[in-house]
């Protein structure tokens, strides 16, 4: 490998770090093909360079966990919470929202 191939994987991890951490939560209950579109529209259009997405999932029954646990296994920056009954909306952006925070608590103590 040449010095400037080297180079560039350090400054891009470089680049990366400087940028603060953001955490996209989306909760999802049901309606497969709309969530379908909607992590793919993440994916594609999120330029963002230090991010992650946390799926939280209300106990759906149209497929909808099997799906975002294959997508979380497709991309390293995507977290899943299946939740075993329907929350609803507060409670269940609330699972995600704490994700974030014990995450955010524990390196930040470190």
């Amino acid at each position: 490998m040449c010095w400037s191939a080297y180079q560039s994987v350090g400054l891009e991890t470089a680049v990366v770090k400087t940028y603060p951490s953001v955490s996209v939560v989306v909760l999802t209950y049901n309606n497969l093909h709309i969530t379908r579109e909607c992590l793919e529209s993440l994916m594609e259009f999120t330029e963002y360079p230090n991010w992650e997405l946390i799926l939280v999932d209300n106990a759906s029954t149209d497929g909808t966990p099997d799906y975002l646990t294959q997508f979380a296994g497709q991309h390293e920056n995507v977290k899943v919470l299946l939740n075993q009954d329907n929350l609803g909306f507060v409670v269940g952006k609330k699972c995600g929202n704490q994700e974030f925070y014990q995450r955010l608590c524990c390196s930040a103590e470190q």
